[in-house]
């Protein structure tokens, strides 16, 4: 289930909200009851040591050597 941070016009309060699904609308802001939020770019990282398991023989079209 993807997480969106959303960002209401009214207030500046900015939340994430889980959605449950693709086609759930989006929710009113938490601190003041607005509606009409706007969905904020959100980056995100992972942290992992080893090659992963389709790519793990050297073999990836998307490897840069």
């Amino acid at each position: 289930m993807p997480v969106y941070v959303y960002k209401c016009p009214k207030c500046s309060h900015m939340f994430d909200h889980l959605a449950r699904t693709i086609s759930e609308t989006a929710p009113k802001c938490p601190k003041c009851g607005a509606e009409g939020l706007e969905k904020q770019f959100c980056s995100f990282a992972t942290n992992k040591k080893e090659p992963a398991s389709s790519c793990s023989t050297g073999m990836c079209s998307l490897s840069r050597d």
